[in-house]
């Protein structure tokens, strides 16, 4: 549009691209947990240094609950922490898969003895004519 003091001119268009700096997630936790530790604190750290989130679909096995990973039974967790990204920072996320097993039964063995003469065994009774000493 031409005025008094401007004239007039084509409309020119240009597109700028404004990149974000890409951000890391360290996001570490154990390959394996027993299910009776019941809960374990969530640590994940951005190099963006903003807050991370955690998320999870294996809600049949774990939940989050805050920054807690929360134990239900035995089965795989996979868990992703995520950072949404800002002005300045690119969205980022790291993912980790937790085995949830009960813990196996220590063994501990019954001493058997006949005649002055004692054995160890992990059956669940003695052999026949040993009596048991201490279970």
């Amino acid at each position: 549009m031409e005025t008094a003091d401007y004239l007039a001119s084509d409309i020119y268009k240009q597109e700028i691209e404004v990149s974000r700096y890409v951000q890391t997630i360290t996001f570490n936790l154990p390959d394996k947990l027993e299910l009776s530790v019941g809960k374990l604190a969530l640590n994940a750290i951005s190099s963006s240094g903003d807050p991370i989130q955690f998320k999870t679909n294996s809600t049949d096995v774990c939940r989050i609950d805050g920054i807690e990973l929360v134990l239900i039974k035995n089965g795989s967790c996979v868990i992703l922490a995520s950072q949404v990204g800002t002005s300045i920072y690119a969205p980022a996320s790291a993912m980790r898969t937790v085995v949830i097993a009960k813990a196996k039964s220590a063994k501990i063995p019954i001493v058997c003895s006949k005649g002055g003469k004692q054995i160890r065994t992990f059956k669940k009774s003695c052999p026949k004519g040993y009596k048991v000493v201490r279970k």
